[in-house]
């Protein structure tokens, strides 16, 4: 047998070139996994953890209300507000609801809402809110203040400096009727938030019917009678004709009051004469 054939088989090339794929593919399977697992935990760091510290901080007792901080205001005494959310101590601090609180303080007439701050790991403050007169209530020969829906909040203080009474509109309605009041408190609310003519100056609102009024403005020497229901034509044909005919008018007999609910049409009342006093004449 000759040389060439007694020669070892050399190595072959697809054995090889086998095993680098083999390990090729073990190296991408483990970066494969790595890919995946980063979100996985990524997602578990995002949310597991803040769920299970919120759990924790939901279930542990060292988030238990144990005292209620209320800073007093000009009208709510802190004791009385204090008195009113003892319920509150022993629950859970982050599951005191805003509204629960509110409810607690709703009994007295100055407070209109509260503002809850949470102070861990045990103490609960409460901000308390006043109410801000809108206008004044004629109540037999004494004066209470209203609230924007038309509730008297308390007595009329002259003396009170937190309170400009010079701003208050001055309300009567037919035997204190507080429903009625709510519609004259709408119709002042429009009339200035729409800064129709004379609003700068309302000083009275008499409320006759749940759309008709009798108003007091210093823009006019006269008292106006004024419907809700068209209320910004009947100022506008004042506006428009008013001086004209007064000028007219007042030749004739002084004026009592200008009525501007009949759409377009402006009806002057003419003053009533005051009576002679003739006792008093003969007594000069």
């Amino acid at each position: 047998m000759s040389d060439r054939l007694r020669r070892p088989p050399l190595p072959m090339p697809e054995l090889e070139h086998f095993r680098r794929r083999q390990f090729v593919s073990r190296h991408r399977r483990r970066k494969l996994i790595f890919r995946l697992a980063r979100p996985f935990l990524a997602a578990v760091a995002i949310v597991g953890l803040p769920s299970a510290l919120a759990g924790w901080i939901l279930l542990s007792d060292q988030f238990i209300v144990q005292e209620v901080s209320v800073a007093s205001t000009r009208r709510v005494s802190a004791s009385w507000a204090e008195q009113r959310l003892t319920p509150l101590v022993g629950k859970h601090l982050f599951a005191v609801d805003l509204r629960d609180v509110e409810a607690a303080l709703a009994d007295h007439n100055w407070v209109s809402g509260a503002r809850l701050r949470r102070c861990p790991p045990n103490r609960l403050e409460v901000e308390i809110l006043e109410k801000d007169p809108v206008a004044l209530m004629v109540q037999g020969e004494s004066l209470a203040y209203l609230d924007p829906a038309g509730r008297v909040i308390g007595p009329f203080d002259p003396n009170d400096p937190s309170i400009d009474s010079a701003d208050l509109v001055l309300m009567s309605a037919p035997q204190d009727r507080l429903d009625l009041v709510a519609s004259g408190l709408a119709l002042l609310d429009s009339w200035r938030r729409k800064r129709l003519p004379f609003s700068e100056g309302l000083s009275e609102i008499s409320v006759l019917t749940s759309t008709d009024f009798r108003v007091i403005t210093a823009g006019l020497p006269f008292p106006i009678f004024v419907s809700s229901l068209n209320l910004a034509d009947g100022l506008a044909s004042l506006v428009r004709y008013g001086p004209q005919l007064e000028r007219r008018l007042f030749r004739l007999s002084p004026i009592g009051a200008v009525d501007l609910r009949f759409g377009g049409r402006i009806v002057f009342q003419p003053a009533v004469p005051k009576p002679h006093n003739l006792e008093g004449q003969r007594d000069a």
